[in-house]
C-alpha cells in the first residue's frame, strides 16, 4: 500500500465515529462571541470548506451530547446548515441527547443524512412529557431508513413511572413497518406499550423492562403478535411472563434474557415459575435463554429442595433440542444419580455450547461424566460443583470431550492433585479452571503437570 492509501486509510478508521461536533468545529479558526462562546469566523475560504467537507463524509457514527453543546453559540449551527443542508452524508449510526433533539437547525443537519439507519436517543432520568413524545416520534417520522432506535437514560437505568406515560407507542407508529430492533432502557414500559409494538410487522429484536399491571387493551389475538421477533430481552415480574408469552407468535423466538422482578422468595414464586418454563417449552425451539430469578442466591428449605428440580424439568424436555446457550440464576438441587429423578443433565441437549447454572445449592462432581457423554458440543461450563474432602472420587474411563472453560461457582475444593486428575480424565482439553478457594492450584497442576503428560502421550501415539 502506498504512503497516500495508508493515509487515507488511517484517517477513514480516524473520522469514522466522532464524539460530539468539537473536532470538526476545530478545523475552523477560533472565534468568540461576547458571551466567551465559540463561534465561526464571519469569513470562510471556499478551501477550508472542502477540508470540512473531506471530513465530514468520513463520519459514519456520530454522538452528540450537552457536553459538546456548552461551550458553542447556537448559531454556530446556523452557519453550517447555511453550507450544506446534509451535514453528513455518510451517517449511519446517530447517538443524541435530548437536549440536541429539541433543536430544529441540528435536526435538520443530521436527520437529512440518507443512509442514517440507527439510532439512540438519551433521554434525561425524568423528562418532560412533550419533549420525550416529540424527539422519539421526530426520529421516527423523518428518517425513512431507520430501523434500530434505542432509548437510553444519561444517567443510568431510571425507575420512573410508566413509560407509555410520557412516551405511548403511538410516538413510533411512523417506523411501525420498518423498525427491526426496539431498546428502551430508559424507563419501564407498561403492557399496554407492550401489546401495542407486538403489532410491529418487521420487529426481530425487543429489549423493554415490563411493570406489573393489568392491560386495558384486550383485543390482542393469542400468538398472533410479535411475527419475526427472533430476540427477546425483557425484565418483568415472573407472574406475568405466561400472559407476555401468549402474546408472542409460536416457533419465532429464538433468544430469551429474561430478569424477574418480583423481589420475593422461591417459595412465593415457584408456581409461577414452574408455568413460565413450561410455556418456554411448549411455544418454542430456543437457542438462547438466560434467566435471572430475583433474590435467588439463598438457599431454600430441605422442604422445598426436591421442587426446585421440578420447576427446572421442563428445560431439560425435548423442547429444548436445539438450545446452544443456557444461564439460569435461580434455585437448583440436583438429586444424585441414583434418584429416578435424576435427569441432569438432560440426553437433549446435545447442541449446548455453554451452560452456567448460579444456585446457592451445591451439585456433586458426578454429573459431569453425564455431561461428557451427553453434552458433546459443550465447551463452557459454569456449575456450583461438591468434591468431596474425603474418600475415593468416582472411577471413570477416560473420556476425549473438548470442554475449554469450567468455572466452579463459590464453593471451595481441598484436594488440588484429586480433583485435577479427575477433570483431566473427564475433559483432557481443559484449559480455563477458575471458582472459589482452590481452584487456582487445581488449575496449576492441569496445566503444568497433567496436560503436559497428556501431550507427551498424543506425540507418541502419533510417532513424533
Amino acid at each position: 500500500m502506498t504512503a497516500r492509501g495508508l493515509k487515507v486509510a488511517a484517517l477513514d478508521s480516524l473520522w469514522k465515529e466522532l464524539n460530539g461536533l468539537k473536532p470538526l468545529l476545530c478545523l475552523f479558526p477560533q472565534s468568540m462571541t461576547s458571551k466567551n462562546l465559540r463561534t465561526l469566523p464571519k469569513e470562510i475560504s471556499p478551501s477550508m470548506w472542502e477540508t470540512f467537507d473531506i471530513y465530514t463524509h468520513r463520519v459514519q457514527s456520530l454522538s452528540c451530547d450537552p457536553a459538546s453543546r456548552g461551550s458553542y453559540t447556537p448559531r454556530i449551527y446556523t452557519r453550517l446548515a447555511e453550507h450544506r443542508k446534509t451535514l453528513f452524508p455518510n451517517l449511519q449510526k446517530l447517538n443524541i441527547d435530548m437536549s440536541f433533539s429539541a433543536d430544529p437547525t441540528v435536526l435538520f443537519m443530521i436527520y437529512s443524512s440518507p443512509r442514517l439507519c440507527e439510532v439512540e436517543i438519551v433521554f434525561d432520568a425524568y423528562p418532560e412529557a412533550d419533549d420525550a413524545f416529540s424527539s422519539v416520534r421526530v426520529a421516527m417520522a423523518e428518517l425513512p431508513l431507520v430501523d434500530t432506535l434505542r432509548v437510553s437514560c444519561g444517567t443510568g437505568d431510571a425507575q420512573s413511572p410508566l413509560f407509555s406515560s410520557f412516551c405511548p407507542a403511538i410516538a413510533l407508529e411512523p417506523a411501525k413497518e420498518r423498525l427491526r430492533t426496539l431498546s428502551i432502557t430508559s424507563h419501564p414500559v407498561d403492557p399496554d406499550f407492550f401489546l401495542q409494538v407486538s403489532s410491529f410487522n418487521r420487529l426481530e429484536n425487543l429489549a423493554v423492562r415490563v411493570v406489573d399491571s393489568v392491560p386495558r387493551r384486550r383485543n390482542v389475538e393469542p400468538e398472533s403478535g410479535f411475527q419475526f421477533l427472533t430476540s427477546l430481552d425483557i425484565a418483568a415480574n415472573v407472574t406475568m411472563m405466561c400472559r407476555i408469552l401468549h402474546v408472542l407468535s409460536a416457533g419465532v423466538l429464538k433468544k430469551l434474557h429474561y430478569k424477574d422482578t418480583s423481589n420475593v422468595g422461591y417459595e412465593a414464586r415457584s408456581a409461577a415459575m414452574l408455568d413460565f418454563h413450561g410455556q418456554l417449552g411448549g411455544h418454542f425451539l430456543l437457542t438462547d435463554l438466560d434467566i435471572k430469578y430475583a433474590n435467588s442466591q439463598q438457599r431454600v428449605s430441605s422442604a422445598h429442595e426436591g421442587s426446585t428440580m421440578t420447576v427446572f424439568e421442563p428445560l431439560l424436555e425435548n423442547n429444548f433440542s436445539e438450545i446452544q446457550h443456557l444461564s439460569y440464576f435461580g434455585e437448583l438441587a440436583v438429586p444424585d444419580r441414583s434418584s429416578a429423578a435424576a435427569l441432569f443433565p438432560s440426553e437433549n441437549w446435545s447442541r449446548l455450547k455453554s451452560l452456567r447454572i448460579v444456585s446457592a445449592e451445591t451439585i456433586s462432581y458426578k454429573v459431569l461424566a453425564d455431561f461428557a457423554r451427553y453434552c458433546l458440543e459443550l465447551v463452557e461450563l459454569t456449575l456450583p460443583l461438591l468434591f468431596p474432602d474425603q474418600g475415593v472420587l468416582e472411577d471413570l474411563p477416560a473420556m476425549d470431550h473438548h470442554l475449554h472453560a469450567l468455572v466452579v461457582h463459590r464453593v471451595p475444593v481441598t484436594r488440588h492433585a484429586k480433583v485435577a486428575g479427575f477433570l483431566n480424565g473427564v475433559f483432557p482439553f481443559l484449559s480455563d479452571v477458575r471458582g472459589g478457594s482452590g481452584w487456582k492450584e487445581v488449575k496449576e497442576i492441569l496445566v503444568d503437570a497433567c496436560q503436559h503428560a497428556r501431550r507427551k502421550e498424543r506425540a507418541m501415539l502419533r510417532g513424533d
